[in-house]
């Protein structure tokens, strides 16, 4: 952040009542308790698609993001991989590495069966629920989640070892499931590999490829010795079938963590992965974040291609870099910026305040009056600080829509 954009900060948090006084120390009471933690939501939904009831949990992001749908991320292996999974991608999302996202952690009852297709020469062992597993999160789980969660239609899976073979194995079948597929060290021994031949049977012609824009960030650790030998062959040849597709077909990578086991592979696969995923979403680190135009630009471009309204990184700076239109005399300027940013957060007084001023410094008294009626009221609901300047910027708007009437 350049120094004229932290003195401008500064100076506008204290005029928006943005800086608050500490809160109060606990009373001796409060200091010494303990309460359960929870994370997220646990949900049991009957599946017609496995005839029984699936456990899953969700967690939605935390805090004013500015999102009224919110990107998925669907984790398999609940019991050991939600927890991480939800830490991870808040993680990514306040250091602004991709967008804040819905997680969902489904959970396994028989989890050899619900990730494998079916393998006669398996003995003790049932095999062959992959395929409703993923009707399950395709055609239910995703339609609970758009009717119960601000859930946009943009979804990520990912998944681990034999997981990582049932979402090689959802590309291939179901391209529609998930915009992205994150497939960790996947089991490429097993079956069909999971990809190689499920692909080439399933996407023969090209309406039966993924649809534009699908991602594929495969990985692969550092082996134990026992499985190394066949999880590598494996995963040459899948690297080489997908070398071999169409060109812009689907957009993959692979990436080979060659000082990670099977297991602790996890989670730096997940984070580049979906650093991968959400690269276009990012905001390019020369885009002049006090220019409205450019991150309204970018905005618009990044919601177009992933299917969700994306607001500005900042709502505060965003206000700010605004309001300098009016007071470089361009008011028309930042009364669009600022409807476009009220947008996403409706209720921000900042937004309000400077609304306000532009229309005021525009001549459009009437207008100014209405928008700060607006902004007293948010802060009066909110306890803001600010309530008083507001009072006084109407008072001074009442005397010159006055003396304009006369």
């Amino acid at each position: 952040m350049t120094y004229r954009l932290c003195a401008a900060l500064a100076a506008a948090l204290a005029a928006s009542g943005g800086l608050a006084s500490a809160p109060p120390e606990p009373q001796q009471s409060e200091r010494n308790t303990s309460t359960p933690f929870v994370l997220g939501t646990r949900h049991t939904l009957h599946s017609e698609a496995m005839d029984q009831a699936r456990a899953f949990r969700v967690w939605t992001p935390e805090g004013e993001w500015g999102y009224s749908r919110y990107p998925v991320l669907y984790v398999l292996d609940a019991a050991e991989n939600f927890v991480s999974a939800v830490g991870l991608s808040e993680n990514l999302a306040r250091a602004g590495t991709i967008p804040p996202m819905i997680v969902v952690g489904i959970e396994n009852s028989h989890r050899f069966y619900e990730m494998t297709t079916y393998d006669p020469d398996i003995q003790g062992r049932r095999t062959g629920g992959a395929d409703d597993t993923i009707r399950f999160i395709d055609e239910e789980l995703s339609a609970f989640l758009s009717d119960n969660y601000s859930a946009s239609s943009h979804a990520t899976i990912v998944s681990h070892s034999l997981g990582g073979v049932l979402v090689n194995r959802a590309l291939a079948t179901h391209p529609t499931l998930a915009n992205a597929y994150i497939s960790i060290s996947p089991s490429t021994w097993w079956g069909d590999k999971g990809l190689d031949d499920a692909l080439q049977a399933a996407w023969v012609g090209p309406d039966a490829l993924p649809r534009p824009g699908t991602v594929l960030a495969l990985s692969l650790a550092d082996e134990d010795p026992e499985d190394a030998a066949g999880m590598r062959s494996g995963y040459a040849e899948l690297e080489a079938y997908l070398s071999s597709m169409p060109e812009n077909a689907l957009r993959w990578r692979s990436k080979h963590y060659r000082n990670l086991n099977h297991i602790s592979t996890y989670i730096p696969a997940l984070s580049d992965g979906l650093a991968f995923v959400f690269d276009a979403w990012r905001f390019a680190d020369d885009l002049d974040r006090n220019d409205t135009s450019q991150i309204i630009q970018h905005c618009e471009s990044v919601a177009a291609e992933f299917g969700f309204a994306v607001p500005p990184p900042s709502e505060m700076e965003f206000a700010i870099a605004a309001r300098a239109l009016t007071q470089d005399g361009r008011p028309a300027e930042a009364i669009s910026a600022l409807e476009w940013l009220l947008q996403f957060y409706p209720s921000s007084v900042p937004g309000h305040n400077f609304l306000g001023e532009a229309h005021q410094t525009a001549g459009s008294y009437e207008r100014a009056l209405a928008v700060y009626t607006r902004s007293l009221d948010i802060a009066k609901s909110q306890g803001s600080p600010m309530v008083g300047w507001i009072e006084n910027r109407m008072n001074d708007c009442r005397t010159q829509l006055d003396a304009n009437q006369e």
